[in-house]
């Protein structure tokens, strides 16, 4: 039996990278999980991948590699991994190079991931914990693209959005016409609508009318006013709290960990990265709050993904049946109508300023109690400082409700 062993059995080779806690090793590198959304479609990788890359800053022209793999099969025994080499071009684009197949440690082996101090629920414990996590981390990277909304392209034509616009605004053009045959008859005839009535609608019907031709142009005009407005806001406290972390000099404020890493130190019982560095140790103490608080960020954020898609898609309609909302202002009787869809419109742009204000605020808090985390109850400051940064998400059904208008009755339902 021993010679047939040593006979049959082939040459086995150490895995060219490692499972190192929730990140993978390899020649001398550390790989971290990307849960940027537009990051990832910049790969080009497909839809279905897992993607790894270094946490450092790319030149431009400089190649930056990539390790992914599909989220499809048993990961917990996987045991090869993708590398692929991009060239960078700032801001956001990536040229494939080359690709290749790295051996790889399977997940199971790592003794972070492992969950072996959660004792005989490990095995229900972990993979539930780490789903949360993930999902918790990927969500927050959509709900940051949903924040801005994409600006109007005025100058395309063939957009989908313009063609329907344009469909609205013949029909309104239609119903002008209609109200310029009524008046020319009431003129004539003097039936219908006096004088004194023609006279008080005319200048309004010459601004509808300029308006609901218009009306494509002064959305888009409102709508990057939005974007900019709260893209400064954010940007501005976001500035502030890498200044707060570059001259405090503490690790967790300028690099802090995601929600899947710290329910991998929690698991694993291990302490490494932005936790080490400020002396935080991960308890198994955590255990029993890890998955309510875990599963209760999830639905908070998944409500929030789910208001802020509805409100991308309300800003849309909105737009599209702008011309049909100027006409209304026309007369007394559905001047009300136009001023339902101008409240709801503004409502809809003033969110972003007003979120990003509140949002980048509390960003700015739970960095400066992550960068004083240390000691004894480290551990239970660093995730109250992140529970923080992401407290105004539950804020959200409030806001729109204060704000009124159709979507705070969308987010009743939801």
């Amino acid at each position: 039996i021993f010679l047939s062993t040593v006979v049959i059995s082939g040459q086995a080779s150490a895995a060219d990278a490692k499972w190192d806690s929730s990140r993978i090793s390899y020649d001398n590198e550390t790989f971290e999980r990307v849960s940027d959304v537009d990051k990832i479609k910049a790969l080009d990788l497909g839809t279905d991948q897992i993607v790894y890359m270094p946490k450092k800053t790319v030149a431009n022209n400089q190649d930056i590699r990539v390790i992914h793999f599909a989220t499809t099969g048993d990961l917990g025994s996987m045991t090869s991994v993708s590398l692929t080499t991009f060239t960078y071009t700032p801001p956001n684009t990536y040229t494939k190079k080359e690709s290749t197949t790295l051996s790889i440690d399977p997940p199971s082996q790592n003794s972070a991931s492992s969950c072996e101090v959660a004792g005989g629920i490990g095995w229900i414990l972990c993979p539930v914990s780490a789903w949360l996590a993930s999902s918790i981390d990927w969500m927050f990277g959509v709900l940051k693209s949903f924040l801005v909304v994409p600006p109007l392209q005025t100058g395309n034509q063939t957009s989908g959005i313009f063609l329907a616009w344009n469909i609205v605004r013949n029909i309104a053009n239609s119903i002008f016409i209609i109200m310029f045959i009524v008046i020319i008859y009431s003129q004539i005839t003097s039936m219908g609508i006096s004088n004194y009535g023609i006279k008080k609608m005319l200048p309004r019907l010459i601004i509808a009318a300029i308006l609901v031709n218009l009306s494509f142009h002064v959305c888009a005009i409102l709508l990057d006013l939005s974007n900019i407005a709260g893209s400064a806001l954010q940007d501005m406290f976001m500035n502030i709290r890498n200044t707060v972390a570059t001259l405090g000099g503490s690790a967790p404020a300028s690099e802090p960990m995601t929600w899947q890493e710290v329910t991998f130190q929690i698991l694993g019982g291990a302490a490494g990265g932005a936790a080490l560095a400020a002396g935080i140790v991960m308890r198994a103490e955590l255990l029993p709050f890890i998955v309510p608080l875990l599963s209760g960020i999830g639905l908070v954020i998944l409500l929030v993904v789910i208001i802020m898609a509805a409100r991308q898609a309300l800003i849309v309609i909105l737009i599209i049946i702008s011309p049909l909302a100027f006409v209304a202002y026309l007369l007394p009787g559905t001047e009300k109508w136009f001023d339902k869809w101008k409240d709801v419109f503004l409502t809809m742009l003033i969110f972003f300023p007003g979120f990003a204000a509140a949002f980048g605020g509390a960003q700015l808090a739970g960095s400066v109690i992550m960068q004083n985390a240390a000691g004894p109850n480290g551990a239970v400051m660093y995730i109250l400082g992140m529970a923080v940064q992401i407290a105004p998400l539950a804020l959200t059904p409030l806001m729109l409700k204060l704000g009124g208008g159709l979507l705070s009755k969308f987010t009743g339902l939801v």
